[in-house]
């Protein structure tokens, strides 16, 4: 598979990689008087990386895609979670198994780049220096840093790609810039990337775009994007991004100018593929028992349903939660399958937000188990566990 970042760059570079990590000056040794050996203290079992992330999103697909069709599977997520991070390993290892290894990551060019020096690193030196100049980010959990450590462990070969703008020309971004001038590559695509990565954050910082959704920003992660992928050949690529940015839909600000995702559509047409994962906006939909988050599908919003105090209705469809919900208590709550917009069918489990006419919501979980009240069929409310 012939990557745009190529592997003896990688090995050229990573003589210097240690100037990315932080160093100290050893202090003088003292000689200390003896002292009494204090007793030893019992230590918690640590947590194994593969423990934090915890079980992929039930219900999630790895979309179907050949290695060398020049295809792009896309993944939405909501940034920093780790049911989003257990969903994109697990998926990740199902396309390194059949032969896929360049992974796109929401990430500024010079950040994907230290991602490949540390994944060549015998040590975690350069992935911590990277977390710890990230603080502040979404990015920047433990959860994030147990995702990037089993990749390394279980897909070894990943090639990381960043694709995002700059993030301004923070140490991380420095670091890599000197090592790419100390290897004598300022004549080399990945300089030339990396300035124009740099160029595109002078004019996004203008931009005031407090909440990530900035045209501008999504017209560079195109950009960016193609000119890595098409590099590589008819290689298939994995992209994770967040949620907004992989929606088949126009911007917020500017119905002129579309989404990331949406622009990769229009761009390389069947090639792409889209699974958001992020259906809950910040996740608070997603765990129903504390036990695996579900996917789910918006059913859409239903105004005026016809129940006293309620102004509308938020409905959601949980997919493949029956089996969990079926030997739940009831808690006398029922709503009528008249006013869902789409047809009820028996096993089916939904989630709904009652938004009332005095300005509170209150949110309610529904099985359908085709049970009948007062000739009216109804879904039936039930009592989920305590997370």
């Amino acid at each position: 598979m012939n990557t745009q970042l190529k592997r003896h760059t990688l090995l050229g570079l990573a003589a210097g990689a240690l100037a990315l990590t932080m160093t100290a000056c050893a202090a003088p040794k003292e000689t200390a008087a003896p002292t009494a050996t204090p007793a030893a203290t019992p230590t918690a079992t640590p947590i194994s990386d593969a423990e934090m992330l915890g079980e992929p999103i039930v219900g999630a697909t790895t979309l179907p895609i050949e290695p060398d069709a020049g295809q792009i599977a896309i993944y939405g997520e909501g940034h920093g979670y780790n049911y989003y991070y257990a969903t994109e390993l697990a998926v990740w290892q199902d396309y390194y198994a059949q032969g896929m290894r360049d992974l796109f990551l929401e990430f500024p060019y010079a950040w994907a780049q230290t991602l490949n020096l540390w994944m060549q690193a015998e040590d975690d030196a350069i992935l911590e220096r990277l977390y710890e100049v990230s603080a502040g980010a979404a990015w920047h959990t433990q959860d994030s840093l147990a995702f990037c450590r089993q990749i390394k462990e279980t897909c070894p070969e990943t090639v990381f790609h960043g694709y995002d703008i700059s993030f301004g020309y923070d140490a991380i971004t420095a670091q890599y810039g000197n090592l790419l001038e100390e290897e004598g590559k300022t004549d080399s695509e990945e300089y030339a990337f990396f300035q124009n990565n740099n160029e595109q954050y002078e004019v996004y910082r203008n931009e005031n775009d407090v909440d990530g959704t900035a045209p501008y920003r999504e017209n560079c992660m195109v950009e960016n994007f193609s000119r890595q992928f098409e590099a590589l050949d008819g290689a298939s690529v994995m992209v994770i991004c967040g949620s907004y940015h992989a929606q088949n839909e126009a911007s917020i600000s500017d119905p002129n100018t579309l989404r990331f995702a949406a622009q990769l559509m229009q761009k390389y047409g069947d090639a792409v593929q889209i699974e958001d994962l992020n259906f809950g906006g910040d996740g608070s939909t997603l765990y129903l028992f504390g036990v695996a988050p579900y996917m789910a599908n918006t059913i859409g919003t239903v105004e005026n349903p016809g129940l006293p105090g309620v102004q509308a209705l938020r409905i959601y469809e949980i997919f493949n939660a029956y089996e969990d919900v079926k030997e739940l208590e009831t808690n006398g709550v029922y709503l009528p399958c008249s006013v869902f917009p789409v047809e009820v069918k028996p096993g089916g489990v939904y989630r709904v937000g009652y938004f009332m006419e005095d300005g509170s919501t209150e949110w309610y979980t529904f099985r359908a188990d085709g049970e009948v009240q007062n000739g009216e069929s109804v879904v039936t409310g039930v009592t989920l566990p305590p997370l």
